[in-house]
């Protein structure tokens, strides 16, 4: 679905704060801060577009394509993310990624229609 994100949000309804979500990546395998822009090409054009890096945004390593993506953009309180094509799937590495990320926030995955994955 076009613009759908499913959330990293903790149950109580607190707040993740900056501090907490960096010590949890840093906790996390699979994942780290990103250190620059994302960057994506339209195939269109051929014109590069860039989304300036903000502070808490990650990046979610994908073994099948040794590669590192920038996905999870932090924002005061919650993380968000646009789910791969395989997310449905319990061992998708970005579920795995996120799922194991949540849990050491005392949050869950929450989708914009409010279904939570785990």
């Amino acid at each position: 679905l076009m613009g759908y994100e499913i959330h990293i949000e903790r149950e109580d309804g607190s707040a993740i704060s900056l501090e907490d979500w960096c010590a949890a990546i840093d906790a996390t395998d699979g994942v780290r801060l990103a250190t620059e822009d994302a960057c994506a090409r339209n195939p269109a054009t051929g014109q590069e577009l860039r989304i300036p890096r903000q502070d808490g945004d990650a990046e979610v390593f994908f073994p099948s394509e040794d590669l590192w993506v920038p996905c999870l953009h932090y924002s005061p309180g919650r993380t968000s993310f646009r789910p791969s094509d395989d997310f449905e799937e319990r061992d998708s590495p970005l579920r795995r990624t996120l799922v194991a990320l949540a849990s050491r926030l005392n949050a869950r995955l929450v989708g914009d229609c409010g279904e939570t994955y785990t």
